[in-house]
């Protein structure tokens, strides 16, 4: 998947029955392993009465961030039984339903983890092992090398807001980030088509 481009999800799913199962998706775009941080979760839908290989599916158009992580990314899909007296927990580490009210108690359905892999569309690859960053977290100045020229750099809050740019031709960069506020951004750094992006702390 590339970043900033929009992909449709479908589900399908075995209902067991004439019964509603909401399908949620968790998608760990910042990489740190919790699956349900704001802008990760996706209510897709609910799927009444199928066997699962009927034709019927919930859909969901679902974009890509741009700060999300490059490189491998976990997606985990729920499908969860519900009906009107009791709604459909939305938690990425547990099946639950809330009865009448009360709860939650383990529910039905199940979860599915897949891998969905975050990068450039670009035919060419960036080569990580020839790049190196420092220091990390930063207070002032980000130091970035390569084995080869870089073309710009661009620094993302994670709203992904664009919060510095700088185009550049030269495999050792030194950016001046004191101007940013203290927290977390993402770097994207482009080189010959290619794209490589990663989260530094500022101080």
């Amino acid at each position: 998947l590339d970043v900033g481009e929009t992909y449709t999800v479908s589900v399908e799913g075995d209902t067991k029955g004439p019964f509603d199962n909401d399908i949620v998706a968790f998608i760990d775009w910042n990489q740190n392993g919790v699956l349900d941080d704001a802008g990760e979760v996706y209510e897709i839908g609910t799927l009444f009465d199928s066997v699962g290989d009927d034709g019927v599916s919930v859909t969901m158009d679902i974009t890509v961030p741009m700060d999300a992580i490059e490189g491998e990314t976990r997606i985990r899909l729920t499908k969860t039984y519900q009906d009107p007296d009791s709604p459909a927990g939305i938690d990425p580490c547990a099946i639950e339903f809330y009865p009448f009210g009360y709860g939650p108690y383990a529910g039905y359905g199940q979860a599915l983890d897949f891998t969905l892999n975050i990068g450039s569309l670009s035919v060419d690859s960036f080569e990580a092992n020839a790049f190196s960053v420092y220091p990390n977290p930063i207070k002032d100045v980000l130091n970035i090398k390569y084995k080869s020229a870089l073309e710009s750099v661009k620094v993302y809050n994670l709203l992904g807001q664009e919060v510095y740019s700088q185009n550049v031709s030269s495999s050792h960069l030194k950016l001046d980030l004191s101007s940013l506020h203290t927290g977390a951004y993402i770097v994207k750094v482009f080189a010959n088509e290619a794209i490589h992006s990663f989260r530094v702390l500022k101080q």
